[in-house]
């Protein structure tokens, strides 16, 4: 027994620079190795499983060892200690709490198992966490704990609602965070493809960069010529596989020469659906009836039209002229008409607005109307 003693001696010196290396020396002194404990002395019985965590929810980590009871005389029996390994930080020996984090807590369900409580997560707990024993040398087991973050969009970096001319260049952005990073990608509200390809497709450009903890994922949406077709809403959706999955609306509005389109959502429960379209220098041609058609969900059997007339116009012979100081009178069932004027300015209809009271968070609105 005494020669084992020794050689064991001389193995523990050669462990002393790894005991300095975890900041625990002094400390592990301190626990008096149990010397003169009858075999076997203690051993894992498995590992510190790996455990990932939601930030913010509670984790807990499992040591397993046999034998921590010394058999012989004389002795003191083993005792288990947890550390932060990437901090050097002593956390706890036995059930003592060495660590001012109340956050932090350490139980037992018999001598041989031993549990590292840390509540309400933060992402400085990531990292490794050693399990140790006091034996000669030291024997250690560590495992690791992983902090996820579900995905979150940054709203003071995203997109609100976008207008731009017909023909003209247009760009949706979307930032997200959360860990891992989130993908972001973008899909029309209505379930019509987005346009892609050729010179004047859609394009996608995304971006990821590390931000305290977590992972900010930057992407845009593009067109070089954004066209008619390319109007109305969009769906900016972050995922990372840590649910849940989040999605922003942002609306594209795309004036079409004379003709403007625009949409705007007033309220939440139940989100109303404001649909507006603008004639700029009205001609006879305009004269006709106008639908505006809405479904909620692509669902057919939930669905309204609006049909409205624009009946005849009627010019004031200076205005013909270019003189615009007369007021503009036009009749209209249901329409309310107005139209303003000063100077060279086009002259403007306010044709018609259209209120949809869904009874679902996700509305489509299509506008039909003559050109």
């Amino acid at each position: 027994m005494r020669n084992t003693m020794d050689r064991m001696h001389r193995q523990n010196r050669k462990c002393l620079p790894l005991l300095r290396s975890a900041g625990v020396l002094a400390v592990l002194l301190l626990l008096a190795s149990a010397e003169g404990c009858d075999f076997p002395l203690p051993r894992f019985t498995e590992p510190v499983a790996n455990v990932t965590v939601v930030r913010g929810r509670d984790a807990t980590l499992k040591c397993s060892v046999s034998s921590l009871k010394c058999s012989g005389e004389h002795t003191n029996n083993f005792k288990v200690a947890w550390v932060k390994a990437d901090t050097q930080t002593l956390l706890s020996i036995e059930e003592t709490m060495i660590s001012r984090n109340y956050r932090l807590r350490v139980t037992h369900s018999d001598a041989n198992t031993w549990f590292l409580h840390i509540g309400k997560t933060q992402l400085a707990d990531r990292g490794y966490y050693m399990c140790q024993v006091n034996t000669i040398p030291m024997l250690f087991n560590k495992g690791y704990l992983e902090v996820i973050v579900p995905p979150n969009i940054v709203d003071g970096e995203t997109s609100g609602d976008v207008e731009v001319g017909e023909d003209s260049p247009s760009s949706l952005h979307c930032h997200a965070t959360g860990y891992p990073a989130p993908t972001v990608r973008f899909k029309r509200e209505d379930g019509i493809l987005i346009r892609r390809g050729g010179a004047n497709g859609a394009s996608v450009v995304s971006e990821t960069v590390s931000q305290g903890g977590t992972m900010l994922t930057k992407t845009t949406l593009s067109y070089v010529s954004t066209g008619r077709s390319d109007m109305g809403h969009y769906l900016c959706i972050a995922n990372n596989s840590v649910p849940p999955s989040v999605s922003k609306r942002i609306t594209l509005n795309v004036r079409s020469g004379r003709y403007t389109v625009t949409e705007s959502v007033v309220g939440d429960t139940p989100p109303v659906v404001v649909s507006t379209i603008r004639i700029a220098g009205v001609q006879a041609g305009d004269v006709s009836a106008y639908t505006c058609s809405a479904t909620i969900n692509n669902d057919s059997s939930r669905s309204k039209s609006l049909t409205v007339q624009l009946n005849d116009i009627f010019l004031h012979p200076n205005m013909r002229q270019g003189n615009l100081d007369q007021p503009q009178h036009s009749h209209g069932a249901g329409v309310n008409d107005r139209s303003e004027a000063s100077g060279a300015a086009a002259i403007t209809a306010h044709l018609a607005t259209f209120l949809l009271f869904a009874v679902q968070n996700l509305v489509k609105m299509t506008i039909i109307m003559k050109e």
